[in-house]
């Protein structure tokens, strides 16, 4: 059964009341702890809105010509919040008719971080849908906790702004880093990588890297071809994951400095979520001794025309 909630005491008179329903369930839920309002907007909607915005004697002219998505968000905050500034427009979609559009709670807005990426953890997000009235009646809306591939829309799109935001938007047809991730998201998910991938791996590289925990997809990488039994490569030294990495990074460190140096930025700005941290202190951590030592064994391979690995460095 539904609860009826009156819109805060402080009113705006240019801006319609509306009055508040939930269920019961939900009646000590807390509107501060919101951070995005998503609203399901029709043209029935738009166009009952518009009318009793028109039919309101006390309309002020500064609402005449603006958007009604704007109109929209500030009754919505001030009924919601008491305030009608606390709603941020962030996006809209359409599916058929219907108009989603998600609005940012600004108090719970958070600055970019390079270490951090949005978590379901961090999100309280509400649907609100307007419901039928007759004209001269209150303008009535029903609130609930996101359905999850609501939820999931809105983590999407918070994702990718975030990313937008500081400068790291990762294109899925083309490698997300040259080096440690050479496999672009698309040739996996299409089998086309030219080489065998393999599950779970190749999920969780694809994931990992959109999720911004790159040094995880770094680890996927390695596994991802299968060519691993109890974390050692098939490789007569039997060797680890973390030193065929090793391996790897000094050849790059050596052959491809400017391409490492590109890589060692780039891994700075994965997710605090990461969890191989051993990973990139394989990757960074190259002794001075290690690299004389890799040039040394390059030099000689390409004299002796033996590495074909080397062959284009020689």
């Amino acid at each position: 059964m539904a609860e009826t909630r009156s819109s805060p005491e402080v009113i705006n008179a240019s801006l319609p009341a509306l009055e508040v329903q939930h269920e019961n369930k939900f009646k000590d839920y807390n509107f501060l702890d919101i951070t995005y309002v998503v609203v399901h907007l029709s043209d029935i909607t738009i166009r009952n809105i518009k009318n009793m915005m028109n039919s309101n004697s006390n309309t002020s002219n500064e609402y005449e010509n603006e958007g009604y998505l704007e109109i929209i968000g500030k009754m919505l905050s001030l009924t919601l919040f008491g305030n009608e500034n606390q709603l941020e427009y962030l996006d809209t979609e359409h599916v058929g008719r219907r108009k989603f559009v998600a609005f940012t709670n600004i108090q719970k807005k958070e600055k970019p971080d390079q270490s951090q990426s949005p978590s379901h953890e961090k999100l309280q997000v509400i649907e609100v849908m307007f419901m039928r009235t007759n004209p001269r009646e209150t303008l009535k809306i029903f609130w609930r906790p996101a359905r999850a591939i609501v939820f999931q829309r809105v983590l999407t799109r918070v994702k990718k702004l975030l990313e937008m935001a500081m400068g790291v938007t990762i294109p899925e047809n083309k490698p997300a880093e040259q080096l440690f991730l050479d496999l672009p998201i698309q040739d996996v998910l299409n089998k086309n990588a030219g080489m065998l991938v393999i599950e779970p791996w190749a999920s969780i590289y694809v994931d990992a890297i959109r999720d911004r925990r790159f040094v995880d997809a770094v680890w996927a990488r390695y596994h991802i071809s299968g060519d691993l039994e109890n974390e050692i490569a098939e490789d007569p030294n039997n060797m680890t994951v973390l030193d065929v990495i090793k391996v790897d990074a000094l050849e790059y460190r050596v052959n491809e400095p400017e391409e490492y140096a590109k890589a060692l930025s780039f891994y700075t700005k994965t997710s605090s979520a990461d969890g191989h941290a051993d990973v990139i202190e394989t990757i960074n951590n190259l002794t001075e001794r290690d690299i004389a030592r890799v040039r040394a064994q390059l030099e000689a391979e390409c004299e002796d025309g033996f590495s074909k690995r080397t062959r284009a460095h020689c």
